[in-house]
């Protein structure tokens, strides 16, 4: 991913001058193999002394060449690239004001360097190989496109002008006699160099074909450009926003676990006080210190009793704060559902039959995943205490395990007052308890699903609720399998 102050477009550049170089390897061998076909075809009229030796100059150029661009790759780039004034008149303007205006510099500088130095070992071997009638004329379109791929426009017309030139010289220079000309072949257009009606043709139809062609491929690398740049900043905006979400998540975390040992600690510190308080309360209500009025009775019950439903909350509070401190991989272990669930149905039957509501479990598998034993049971605990104290005699709750998909679900259903429908969002929220809830029951602190859905998601999991048809609620906790969470098969 690329840093959010500069986007490294030198680098894109580099790897098309390398594909370059490497292409330029195609036409050492190109050449060569010309050379070895004119001579078994019998060519005579063709030097193949001189052609073989612009192929063995060119091998040596493109070996230069590969060792300069190891060197530019692994050595620094200095601000001065980007400053020269030639130096930016080759750059697209594109690829400027992107963090990386240097380096984008030396590597377009050093594209161009090449391409006008192909243009002279093209002019070379043009002279070798007929002149005005030679074939490898169209070599020189080759290279307007690939200098419209990796330069500016300006770049672009000035290379294709530099190429023209040279093919000028060539042609002029044999036209004059200042230059030997070359038959490609015995009776190949032997006189077409002396001819001025088919130079001035031949060269109108080769600088119009260059400039053309200069003309649409750097309109259409432009227009490329201008979409590369706008996906390179879209691309800029993106990972800046990542970085402050990010920041932004790191903040909010680091808050709630100072949130969390606050609580913690608050809650650690009023528990034993709230104890004590309780104890000496049931103490005095026993009549060890004396003999109490029905008046004050009354009010040290009362008192008695609100300790207690503080110290309940001091509880939940202190359970909740630990669920959310504990770290997602910390002391997992393998942990067998469905014994856990048998475990805590036969530890609160006897609630249940206090307040005559059928109690039962389903282990429809023998479930194992890596967990934390006293959560999971917390979690359990929870979800069944809380349809026993919301379902009245005669009704049920029940509670049964499901494999589905590779993750191990539990739900729990009772035949309870329910949820009203503008409290199901609500329902895991802290402290939060529905209205029938609190018209049903004083008990309660409304920390039991919050806990619920912490425990659910420090094991990767999660907690949905629902009403049921006939009446009463159903939660479903779904937990990734051991595969999903350490990379071991589940054990079903």
């Amino acid at each position: 991913m690329p840093d959010v102050g500069e986007l490294p477009i030198s680098s894109d550049l580099e790897r098309r001058t390398a594909w370059f170089i490497r292409l330029r390897w195609l036409a050492v061998c190109g050449v060569a193999a010309a050379a070895g076909v004119a001579r078994l075809a019998g060519l005579p009229a063709l030097p193949l002394g001189p052609i073989v030796a612009v192929a063995a100059g060119l091998a040596l150029y493109n070996a230069a060449l590969y060792s300069v661009a190891l060197r530019l790759r692994a050595r620094p780039v200095k601000n001065s690239w980007s400053t020269g004034v030639f130096a930016r008149l080759l750059v697209p303007r594109t690829y400027l004001g992107l963090g990386d205006d240097s380096g984008v510099a030396r590597a377009a500088l050093f594209a161009f360097l090449q391409i006008s130095v192909d243009f002279l070992f093209l002019a070379v071997l043009l002279h070798f190989s007929g002149g005005i009638a030679s074939p490898f004329t169209l070599f020189f379109v080759f290279h307007v496109v690939i200098a419209s791929i990796l330069l500016s426009r300006r770049a672009t017309y000035f290379e294709t002008t530099i190429g023209f030139l040279l093919l000028v010289i060539v042609v002029l220079g044999e036209y004059f006699g200042i230059l030997d000309h070359h038959l490609l072949a015995s009776g190949w257009q032997p006189d077409a160099y002396q001819s001025r009606q088919v130079i001035v043709m031949g060269l109108a139809v080769v600088g119009a074909t260059l400039y053309l062609a200069s003309y649409l491929c750097s309109t259409v690398a432009v227009d490329l450009r201008e979409r590369v740049r706008a996906n390179l900043l879209l691309s800029r905006e993106i990972a800046e926003e990542k970085c402050k979400v990010e920041a932004a998540y790191d903040s909010l975390r680091e808050t709630e676990r100072a949130k969390s040992q606050y609580m913690r600690k608050v809650a650690h510190e009023l528990r034993g006080p709230l104890g004590t308080i309780e104890t000496a309360l049931k103490v005095v209500l026993q009549g060890v210190t004396g003999k109490l009025d029905e008046p004050s009775r009354d009010l040290i019950s009362r008192a008695a009793r609100r300790a207690g439903e503080l110290a309940t909350v001091t509880h939940d509070l202190l359970v909740l704060a630990r669920a959310r401190e504990a770290e997602v991989g910390a002391q997992r272990v393998t942990v067998a559902l469905d014994a856990l669930l048998a475990e805590v149905i036969e530890d609160l039957r006897p609630t249940a039959q206090r307040k005559s509501v059928a109690l039962g479990a389903d282990a429809g598998c023998a479930c194992s995943i890596l967990g934390d034993p006293a959560a999971l049971r917390q979690l359990i605990a929870n979800l069944v205490e809380n349809g026993i104290r919301y379902t009245g005699p005669g009704g049920s709750v029940a509670a049964r395990l499901l494999a589905r998909d590779g993750s191990v679900v539990l739900e729990v259903e009772d035949t309870g007052i329910g949820i009203a429908e503008d409290d199901l969002p609500h329902v895991f929220e802290e402290f939060y308890r529905g209205a029938n809830a609190r018209e049903y029951t004083a008990e309660g602190t409304g920390l039991g699903l919050a806990i619920c859905k912490v425990i659910a998601e420090r094991h990767g999991g999660n907690i949905e609720v629902g009403r049921r048809v006939a009446g009463g609620t159903r939660f479903a906790v779904t937990l990734p399998g051991a595969s999903r969470l350490a990379g071991e098969g589940v054990r079903i």
